[in-house]
């Protein structure tokens, strides 16, 4: 199976999935990322907005504002593949950006130190499989290069996990792969 056909197959999975019992599962993957301690104190948390049955990670974002932490949601600009990050806050405007997902419109600018990402698919050793665009992959190389310490937490359900995925130079493991059932991590 190529990586279109995989990436095809796998959304397949996850859509279907997300319909019947997607809102209970997310519930559970997001109190389990709360309970387990995996984000560090202090940290300024990219989310993103869910589309196309990707798990939702605002809950965990609204549970860490509420906490005082720093949330920010991914922008994308024609022409790049790098993300920015905007500041977000419950009373944020939110309008779709280059690819016509929800971001902040008029907000500050922050760099994340936790980034959460969506993925289609996954694998046992850590990476993820994405929507092809390569803006994660591109984004958290960026940042780490330009030394800044991410911490990369997939978020998937159990359904989207694959053997093996077909890797390129430009993938890069996640540092923890979380699920409904269980965190995965690859330090």
């Amino acid at each position: 199976m190529t990586k279109d056909e995989l990436r095809e197959y796998l959304r397949e999975c996850r859509n279907r999935f997300a319909e019947e019992e997607g809102a209970i599962a997310a519930q559970h993957l997001s109190e389990l990322v709360i309970h387990a301690g995996i984000i560090p104190d202090n940290s300024i948390i990219a989310g993103y907005y869910p589309t196309k049955g990707e798990v939702d990670a605002l809950p965990i974002m609204h549970h860490y504002l509420a906490q005082g932490y720093r949330c920010c949601l991914p922008f994308t600009c024609f022409g790049t593949r790098i993300l920015q990050f905007r500041e977000f806050l419950p009373s944020s405007n939110l309008a779709p950006d280059a690819q016509q997902i929800l971001a902040p419109l008029t907000s500050v600018e922050i760099t994340p130190s936790v980034i959460l990402t969506p993925m289609v698919g996954f694998d046992s050793k850590g990476y993820r499989l994405g929507q092809g665009g390569g803006h994660y992959d591109s984004t958290i190389d960026y940042l780490r290069t330009n030394h800044h310490q991410i911490l990369a937490i997939g978020l998937a359900f159990d359904c989207q996990e694959v053997d093996d995925l077909p890797l390129e130079i430009h993938d890069h493991p996640m540092d923890h792969i979380v699920t409904p059932t269980r965190i995965l991590s690859f330090h």
